[in-house]
């Protein structure tokens, strides 16, 4: 509904504000995940790291990524975990965020 999409928009601009990742001085690549149906973006700046990803697929999908430096925060869940072989629901995406210590 257009309720549950403004509601989502504004937890994404609650988190956008609240971590340094998303500031435009950011370093940002692209992160092989193996798989043509999903596209995966990192960020890093000041201590910041985010892995973003996304399914563009109408089918489960799985990005292969292995980022061996860590547990990190799903920024919408708070669920932790490696990132390694990141699982996607349909059209789905997920923010893995990380602070190292400076």
């Amino acid at each position: 509904t257009e309720s549950e999409i403004y509601s989502g928009i504004q937890k994404m601009i609650r988190l956008r504000s609240g971590c340094k990742v998303f500031e435009s001085g950011a370093d940002v690549w692209t992160v092989n995940t193996y798989n043509d149906h999903v596209l995966a973006i990192g960020r890093y700046y000041q201590g910041e790291k985010l892995i973003a990803v996304f399914n563009f697929s109408d089918e489960p999908e799985t990005a292969w990524i292995s980022e061996n430096d860590g547990i990190y925060a799903e920024l919408f869940t708070g669920e932790k975990r490696e990132i390694v072989n990141v699982e996607l629901p349909v059209y789905g995406y997920c923010w893995l965020y990380k602070r190292f210590e400076q």
